[in-house]
């Protein structure tokens, strides 16, 4: 497709036609047939759907597995994700041993006009050749290399300050409270955790994606499982308040999320 002045679009018209000549017109008619038909509508409705589902697949991926370790460009639909990772990754280094781990990413270097102006901690991630069943499993593979190959050492549990919780203390700091953080793709994200152990979310900046689940404390652990979101799984964290921050730590210990804490808010 070109967009271009008329008298630019004649001559480019005649140039084609010279060296070209004229599609053959069997398959002219063949195409004429098909649009006719209906079929390409159908095949753009199939493919609009198909690439959704990857699509929202890889960004709720992206936002489960690596909270704390990447941002990605805002944006509501298309085909990839721009994902920032920590000022000193090296994603030329990471895309050739995720390479040889079976995930592919893309540098981005190439985009832009000049190698001082291309960011070297950002990659893209696409999902128009790849099954929907693999791309959990790839960002989950992803964001256990980004961690090992992260310039900086993650934040453990023993070293995290404030007040590691459990128990009956954890309950109680937590029941009634209001929990405030960002996705990685920049929308709002509100958890209210009910006394009666109901869990209430609603993210994006007019409340369009909206769950609710479950929350309870079992000694050292808090556990939450959604209906929808994060696969509706169960998931249990060592939890540490600092302040007004609450801090999530997986079973290695290691942090993986974390979020501004409102107390007790009135219902």
């Amino acid at each position: 497709f070109v967009v271009a002045n008329r008298e630019v679009i004649r001559e480019l018209r005649a140039l084609r036609r010279l060296m070209l000549r004229y599609a053959p017109l069997n398959d002219q008619r063949t195409a004429a047939f098909f649009l006719s038909l209906g079929h390409y509508d159908s095949l753009l409705r199939r493919a609009r759907e198909t690439f959704r589902q990857r699509w929202l697949e890889l960004r709720d991926a992206l936002n489960h597995y690596l909270p704390t370790a990447i941002v990605s460009t805002p944006a509501k639909g298309g085909t990839a994700y721009w994902v920032r990772g920590s000022e000193g990754l090296d994603v030329g280094a990471l895309a050739e041993e995720a390479a040889r781990r079976g995930i592919l990413i893309e540098p981005v270097g190439h985009y832009y006009a000049g190698d001082d102006a291309a960011p070297r901690n950002c990659f893209r991630m696409g999902i128009t050749n790849l099954p929907l069943d693999m791309i959990r499993p790839g960002v989950a593979r992803l964001a256990a290399l980004i961690r090992e190959a992260g310039p900086e050492a993650p934040v453990r549990l023993e070293d995290a300050g404030g007040e590691w919780l459990t128990g009956d203390a954890l309950k109680c700091a937590l029941s009634g409270a209001r929990l405030l953080h960002r996705t990685i793709y920049g929308d709002p994200c509100t958890i209210d955790l009910m006394p009666d152990g109901r869990m209430v979310g609603k993210a994006g900046h007019q409340d369009e994606d909206c769950d609710s689940g479950r929350w309870w404390v079992e000694g050292e652990l808090w556990f939450r499982q959604w209906r929808t979101w994060s696969w509706g799984e169960r998931a249990g964290f060592y939890t540490v308040i600092d302040g007004d921050h609450i801090k999530w730590f997986n079973s290695r210990r290691v942090l993986v999320d974390s979020a501004v804490l409102q107390r007790a808010v009135a219902r």
